[in-house]
């Protein structure tokens, strides 16, 4: 009978044994346990308040209206969407809803076309119409007091807006609080006024996160390179960039300087084989 119970024990303690319990430690096996547990449950909750924002990459958009650059750089495979605004659609001469239609035709992605209207009702109006012409137009708004109405209404009948013009974290607070589906701060013109305009981007990636907010931050006015590589950093969802810098930023003197001396290299082994040939 003794011999029986202590072979009992054994397989007891082999057993803790093998679950990582030494000497019979329930109790550090259960506080194993429950941390693994916690562990499980920060990562499903953290990926709840994400559902919606893609943290993965930086989407590129071109801020043109130019649609044979639009044309010209979709075949490059970069380009997600496109924003525009009334000054770059009067560089078409042409009507908004032509030049909306067509690029819409070049781009899948999101299209932002802007009112011009500054008070909610003719903002509706004009939302409305904008966005009949694609499924994949974005209604631009002012971050305005008439323009935060609008976005309100414009949520209640599912049509996805853009809140323009926001240069402080307050008016992106307020525009994403109205239910804007985009955010755009612009950065080069709160630089022309002595302020640091990736600043308020970079900080405007950190409130959106802290609250979960399901609103993108197109970081707009980009005048430079500097101001790619900072969003790039601080993790914006997107960048809508003038064509001009989009073709700097394939650019490089130490790729081009490579790629000619590697056709030279080969130019200069091809010439040496078929003298070999000849001989």
């Amino acid at each position: 009978m003794l011999a029986a119970k202590n072979d009992n024990r054994r397989e007891v303690k082999n057993l803790y044994f093998a679950i990582g319990v030494k000497h019979g430690d329930l109790i550090g096996s259960f506080c194993f346990w429950i941390s693994n547990c916690l562990c499980c449950i920060i990562i499903v909750i953290t990926m709840i308040e994400a559902e919606g924002r893609d943290f993965r990459h930086m989407k590129i958009f071109m801020d043109t209206a130019n649609t044979n650059e639009i044309a010209e750089l979709a075949d490059w495979g970069i380009v997600y969407g496109v924003t525009t605004n009334p000054s770059l659609i009067a560089k078409t001469g042409r009507q908004q809803e032509q030049v909306i239609a067509e690029i819409c035709r070049l781009i899948e992605g999101p299209v932002s076309a802007e009112v011009i209207s500054t008070d909610c009702p003719g903002m509706l109006i004009e939302a409305r119409s904008l966005a009949s012409i694609a499924p994949n137009v974005v209604v631009k708004l002012p971050c305005t007091v008439e323009g935060l109405k609008a976005v309100r209404l414009l949520k209640k009948e599912n049509v996805r807006t853009n809140v323009t013009l926001v240069f402080s974290l307050t008016q992106a607070l307020l525009a994403v609080e109205a239910g804007a589906s985009y955010v755009s701060p612009f950065i080069g013109r709160l630089d022309d006024i002595g302020e640091d305009g990736m600043k308020i981007v970079e900080d405007m990636v950190t409130i959106f996160r802290n609250y979960g907010y399901k609103a993108q931050i197109i970081a707009a006015s980009i005048r430079d390179l500097n101001h790619v590589h900072r969003a790039m950093l601080a993790g914006v969802d997107i960048a809508t960039i003038p064509t001009k810098i989009i073709r700097e930023m394939i650019g490089h003197k130490l790729t081009d300087a490579g790629l000619k001396k590697f056709l030279e290299d080969y130019e200069e082994s091809l010439s040496k084989a078929n003298a070999g040939h000849k001989i």
